[in-house]
């Protein structure tokens, strides 16, 4: 997008740096000097010019403009003389800023006594930002298209303001004193001290706060209600501020007072009342480059000029300053934005004949062609033009490092093509600019921004996330901190299932133990599907339930035994019968279709003859009776010839699925170890053991719901559960990433190879499936392959950026991106205190 150079004053360049202004400031002090030397007597003509040239020449000189004060010497001057004679010093023994007889109540809405006869009410909404990078480009722009509705449509005057601000932590210590019993004390003890950390470290969040203001009330209001109703269309979350936190938020960002009023208070008089205290007391002194505000140094800086050429979210590079930021925008009307682009364009037109140097002219003609660009957008109501002001806040006890920290931001901005004005001589005036209302004291350096270009700004790109609980994630790369709770479905989170992709040893494992151990601690339950036999050791340092399979001959599953029963018997085993019939397909691929019909029948024959059995004493038949109802049938067959070898005789199923079920989820941490299967390299073998694995945690998760913690189900390597040629298992996973929200619980998935998800037809899409029914991503460090294989799982959304395509690509160990939800991603770097590096590493 194009910023038009556009100003409200006649700036005719007479020659390179001489402009109209200068040209006449020449001819007057040429006139002044003449005439005090024209009258002095016995001096002849000669001598009188000579006198009139020795004093206006170093006059002159003072037409040089100042890089740093961003103004001719002569402008300066006159600053300085005005600042010398006006008053410096406001405290409460003399006279003060007189904001207790500005500011009142009305029918809670704050406003503004502009004039004697006149009011400018104020309402504020706070907005939690989001980054649109995570957007497709599609997706993005419809975003931006409507947030220049919204400002078209809402805003005739609007601030928006960015302010740094402690972060609060009242509602992670609130969680840490609702929680019963802890599992685990030594780790509840540690997240515990991670918060005091935190606390003490007085980390700052950015919050935003828009303030929109009228001098009608009723107008106000209806602008309000209009105003919330496009920012669920932009999916904002926002709040509109009490009466008494718009007050407090006006002594934060304009008077430096953070212990404002209390927030509870809904008495309108009480609220004037001790509002009119604090500022009646205020203490305000101003010096010629900053302001010492109650006993602290402020410097309020201003954006001068902004490059030619802009991309999206190009306010971002202002808002992400260490500093407070305040953004005034008003609304020019038709005729008004006429006007200024008229003689705008009047001024670069006649400036372009008076270039001789060829940038200078490439510079004019550019301006031209920008400038005639936004009048025909104009003149086709495609675009409105706005007063635009952005004031930087910059505060700090030490008068030295606020001039270094300005210094630096001054710096910062200039290699992005960003001019800052200091603003030196007119503090006073700067500080006066910054309050809520929308009359502005210092218009000088405004820019005129069209609203095209003011939407793409989009300053309001990261909020805070803390979800309130004790699981600190860590820092991200902006600075904030991250508490992360999955089982919090607040901001519309659908569900608490989550992904982790990451290479070999780049921390996925790690960091599920530290998820997994957070939740212990708080008393859910966690079960750990292990192929790989990593899990062992964390299992016996939570005191878990460690079950081996094909390793322990005590453990055993029965899956003739049906794990979840109704009140209606026949429905149950019909139910079962259907798993059964999958299970002995994932167990025998090549078994043909009469043969499983004769399965079948004969299971029906059971389940009926043992249904007293079953329902009075959960007695369930064996693999071994299954093998005598098919012998009293037909002997023959070759299922039977099967079955016998493989679960009788010693077969190498007879011990695993021909006895009574031993497993159990008494613990709130079972790792079901599966890698004597998985180094069998029998396919048929570990896919089978999936599915039975699979059905038992499934009856556990239906168990769930009545019950007050929550449960994890965690799958490492997950690749391994899906096979193109044997959809079963892959379907039996879907099912479950889909309902297993209904029963308090999460589907926690993580694999190093996310190719093996690229299945075709109607196995890709249930493996795409189940990554989108992932409210959670956590992405690791990954080979460029399967960056553009992540990228194209979340293409719907769209996909990964570049920058992040870049950043996983590189990733230290621990780097991660956290996603938590189809658009929004966090870069941060995972955090563990000492106690779980015990558990964790």
């Amino acid at each position: 997008m194009l910023v038009p150079k556009v100003s409200k004053k006649i700036d005719l360049k007479i020659h390179r740096n001489i402009h109209l202004f200068d040209l006449l400031y020449m001819i007057l002090t040429l006139l002044l000097s003449f005439f005090i030397f024209w009258y002095i007597p016995d001096l002849n003509n000669i001598v009188k010019i000579a006198l009139t040239l020795v004093l206006a020449l170093p006059l002159w000189s003072l037409i040089i403009r100042s890089k740093k004060h961003k103004c001719k010497l002569y402008v300066l001057l006159w600053r300085m003389f005005n600042f010398q004679t006006a008053i410096k010093k406001y405290d409460k023994e003399k006279d003060n800023l007189e904001l207790d007889k500005k500011y009142s109540i009305e029918k809670d809405t704050v406003y503004f006594k502009q004039f004697k006869f006149s009011k400018n009410y104020i309402k504020i909404f706070e907005v939690n930002g989001f980054e649109l990078e995570g957007y497709s480009e599609r997706e993005r722009d419809k975003k931006l298209i409507s947030f220049k509705k919204v400002i078209e449509e809402n805003f005739k005057t609007v601030t928006i303001i960015k302010l740094r601000e402690n972060e609060i932590l009242e509602e992670n210590n609130l969680f840490f004193k609702k929680i019963i019993a802890p599992q685990n004390k030594q780790l509840l003890s540690s997240y515990k001290q991670d918060f005091q950390e935190l606390l003490k470290n007085k980390n700052k969040i950015n919050k935003y706060y828009i303030v929109i203001s009228n001098p009608e009330l009723s107008e106000l209001n209806f602008d309000i209600k209009k105003l919330e109703s496009n920012f669920n269309i932009l999916n904002f979350k926002s709040r509109l501020l009490t009466v008494s936190e718009t007050l407090n938020l006006l002594l934060k960002v304009n008077l430096n007072i953070n212990e404002g009023l209390k927030n509870d208070d809904n008495d309108e008089k009480n609220i004037l009342s001790s509002f009119n205290k604090i500022v009646s007391k205020l203490k305000v002194n101003y010096s010629s480059s900053q302001i010492n505000l109650n006993n602290q140094f402020i410097k309020i800086q201003k954006i001068e000029s902004l490059p030619f050429e802009l991309n999206h979210g190009w306010a971002k590079k202002i808002f992400s300053l260490d500093c407070d930021v305040v953004w005034h925008l008003n609304r020019l009307g038709e005729e008004d934005s006429a006007t200024l682009i008229n003689r705008s364009l009047n001024n670069t037109k006649v400036n372009l004949t008076n270039s001789k140097v060829q940038t200078e002219i490439d510079y004019e003609k550019y301006k031209i062609e920008v400038l005639e660009k936004l009048s025909k957008r104009i003149i086709s109501s495609n675009e409105n033009l706005y007063s635009s002001s952005i004031f930087l806040i910059n505060k700090n006890f030490n008068q030295n490092d606020l001039k270094q920290k300005t210094r630096e931001i001054r710096q910062k901005l200039h290699t992005l093509g960003i001019d800052v004005w200091d603003g030196d001589f007119l503090q006073k005036e700067l500080f006066s600019s910054i309050f809520f209302h929308s009359v502005l004291n210092v218009k000088t350096n405004n820019l005129y921004l069209p609203s095209s270009t003011t939407a793409e700004s989009w300053p309001f790109y990261t909020s805070n996330f803390n979800d309130g609980n004790l699981l600190y994630l860590g820092k991200s790369m902006i600075g904030e901190n991250v508490v992360f709770d999955k089982f919090n479905l607040s901001n519309g989170r659908k569900n608490s299932n989550s992904i982790i992709f990451g290479t070999s040893g780049s921390g996925k494992s790690t960091f599920a133990k530290k998820v997994i151990s957070y939740n212990l601690s708080i008393n859910n339950k966690v079960i750990i599907i292990d192929p790989e036999n990593e899990y062992n050791e964390f299992t016996k340092a939570h005191n878990g339930s460690r079950l081996n399979l094909y390793a322990d001959e005590n453990i055993s599953f029965n899956p003739l035994e049906i794990r979840n029963f109704s009140d209606d018997y026949q429905k149950d085993f019909a139910i079962h019968i259907d798993w059964l019939k999958k299970w002995f397909i994932t167990l025998y691929p090549s078994i043909d279709d009469y043969e499983l019909f004769f399965l079948l029948k004969i299971l029906k024959k059971i389940y009926l003859d043992y249904e007293a059995k079953i329902i009075n004493e959960k007695d369930f038949p064996l693999i071994d009776n299954l093998i005598t109802y098919i012998d009293e049938e037909d002997d023959k067959l070759l299922i039977s010839k099967m079955l016998k070898n493989d679960f009788q005789n010693h077969g190498k199923y007879q011990k695993l699925y021909n006895q009574k079920s031993s497993i159990t989820f008494d613990k709130n941490l079972t790792t079901i170890n599966v890698k004597n299967i998985y180094e069998a390299n029998d396919k048929n073998i570990l896919l089978n053991s999936f599915f039975t694995i699979l059905n038992y945690v499934q009856s556990e998760i239906n168990n769930q719901r009545d019950k007050n913690n929550n449960l994890i189900v965690f799958i490492d390597e997950a690749h391994l559960l899906v096979d193109e040629s044997n959809l079963i298992v892959l379907d039996f996973l879907f099912k479950m990433s889909k309902t297993i929200r209904k029963y308090k619980g999460s589907l926690m998935l993580a694999t190093q190879n996310p190719s093996d998800f690229i299945l075709s037809n109607e196995a890709a899409r249930k493996s795409k499936a189940i990554i989108s029914n992932t409210q959670f991503s956590f992405f690791f460090n990954l080979k460029s392959m399967d960056i553009e294989i992540i990228d194209d799982f979340y293409k719907y959304s769209g996909g990964l950026s570049e920058d992040e395509k870049l950043f996983l690509l590189k990733a230290a160990k621990g780097e991660i991106i956290f996603g938590f939800n189809p658009h929004e991603r966090r870069k941060l770097l995972v955090n563990y205190n000492e106690t779980e590096k015990k558990y964790c590493f």
